[in-house]
């Protein structure tokens, strides 16, 4: 069975139900074959450990525009990207153990070390 959360910074709301996506299938899966991603959803990737390359993704299969969000354990904003359909290999900057992908334009005025609550 899935699980939801909503994601937060302070007060502003940026997704009222994000699917937990903790197994190796769900974070491989993550948005593939999706048709679209509705307002105020989203995906929760969650790494086994804080790295850059266990939350790395790629946008292969997926068919539609989304913003990521790459997120410390301490829920921290590291990284920050618009990902476009087909892309190979999206990398953060930073280490993270957590990817949000919420619907483009969601994450527009976040700054890098803003505090994430979910």
């Amino acid at each position: 069975m899935s699980s939801y959360v909503s994601i937060r910074i302070g007060k502003k709301l940026l997704a009222r139900k994000v699917k937990v996506c903790d197994t190796l299938f769900s974070r491989t899966l993550g948005l593939m074959f999706s048709p679209s991603l509705p307002s105020s959803q989203g995906i929760l990737l969650v790494a086994n450990q804080q790295s850059k390359a266990q939350t790395s993704i790629h946008s292969f299969f997926v068919f539609f525009t989304f913003d990521a969000l790459w997120v410390d354990e301490n829920k921290r904003v590291v990284d920050r990207k618009t990902v476009k359909p087909f892309q190979a290999l999206i990398r953060p900057r930073e280490a993270a153990k957590y990817v949000i992908e919420l619907p483009r334009g969601s994450t527009e005025g976040i700054s890098l070390g803003s505090k994430i609550e979910f």
